[in-house]
């Protein structure tokens, strides 16, 4: 929600995308379907139906919760608390019928004790910033789910960055239809007989109800920023992904870091001049951070030439972590979990700077 909010307020919350009056009455409609739309069910043929979303009750929800996280009154703990109270409010966008609701319904059905120990996680101080790293020496491998998180995590950040790794797509299912048609990528008929075979164009149904052939479907999702149905246009980001092993994941890592240039040498300053000490200024007074801006960003170019570089090596560390945990090395996984720390702190202060600072390039 915050990475949504963010672009309505890059691309303008008041009129998103209108650049005229018939544009506005158009956005104005309870008909009218956002980039993303949602499935709401299947007829009786098993063709799936998209529900429109209304567009004001969104700008209005997203138009109140950027007042309350640019509060100025307000501590960075206070003001997440207060958003994570206004997105759970079941009058509001988000538990509209076909969104959120049965999440929200699920908080507040929780006693107000665990709400209250749930909301401590919103705490974030410069204390606890600083501290962040005191937890890494501490960290283990046991439990259960650790290798499907550590998996999970990986897949994440690659996808995150627009890289999407050739072993892992959204689930795909035999069709339980009789009538398939044919794949609307490519045109060719589906046949029925191909279900369950090891054919490369066998029917595979995707998690919103769709049906194509499978190397189509598999190639689409191959490709950066389209774990959408190309038919409905459904975000598949949080579905079910195909079964896939933790090594099959490392495996696809370095296929795509193959290309990548090699890893940048970072040397991590110690405390406490460190990447994440540096970061923490991002909680001192506003008024005195902005008056030494003079201080940062002299070379905008070789700061985003900088961030990119960072960006490649966020990649390579995700990798590693998963393969230190399939390993079970618990001195190298948190090796590998403090680089990551140091190395995400200088991105988000990169990204501070783009975003605030004077000098900064319209567009890096």
């Amino acid at each position: 929600m915050i990475q949504e909010l963010i672009s309505h307020i890059e691309c303008g919350l008041d009129y998103n995308g209108a650049f005229n009056a018939g544009d506005l009455i158009y956005l104005a409609q309870e008909w009218y379907f956002p980039h993303v739309k949602r499935r709401v069910g299947a007829d009786e043929e098993g063709e799936v139906e998209v529900a429109p979303q209304p567009h004001w009750p969104k700008i209005l929800f997203l138009a109140q919760l950027q007042s309350i996280l640019e509060d100025a009154t307000l501590s960075l703990a206070q003001s997440l608390k207060a958003g994570w109270k206004w997105f759970m409010d079941l009058d509001v966008f988000p538990s509209l019928p076909g969104g959120m609701r049965e999440w929200a319904l699920g908080w507040h059905e929780l006693p107000s004790a665990k709400q209250k120990e749930f909301l401590r996680l919103f705490d974030v101080n410069a204390q606890v910033l600083s501290g962040t790293m005191d937890a890494v020496g501490t960290m283990s491998l046991r439990g259960p789910l650790t290798l499907d998180r550590e998996q999970v995590g990986c897949v994440t950040t690659f996808l995150a960055q627009d890289r999407p790794l050739d072993a892992v797509v959204p689930l795909m299912l035999n069709p339980s239809k009789q009538n398939l048609g044919s794949c609307s990528l490519c045109g060719t008929t589906l046949c029925k007989e191909d279900t369950g075979s090891e054919k490369p164009h066998r029917p595979v149904e995707i998690p919103c109800g769709h049906i194509f052939g499978s190397e189509c479907i598999v190639e689409h999702f191959r490709k950066p920023e389209v774990w959408s149905c190309p038919f409905c246009g459904w975000n598949l980001f949080d579905a079910p992904h195909h079964p896939v092993t933790p090594s099959e994941v490392v495996e696809s890592c370095d296929r795509i870091l193959k290309y990548l240039d090699p890893p940048v040498q970072v040397s991590f300053s110690a405390s406490p001049h460190s990447y994440l000490e540096k970061l923490v200024m991002v909680f001192e007074d506003a008024d005195a951070v902005r008056a030494h801006f003079d201080c940062w960003l002299n070379a905008p170019y070789a700061a985003y030439v900088e961030l990119l570089a960072l960006f490649d090596l966020a990649l390579y560390l995700a990798r590693d972590r998963l393969d230190a945990t399939i390993r079970g090395d618990v001195i190298e996984f948190r090796e590998v979990v403090g680089r990551q720390f140091q190395v995400e702190a200088r991105i988000q202060w990169l990204e501070f700077l783009r975003s605030c600072h004077p000098n900064s390039p319209v567009v890096w």
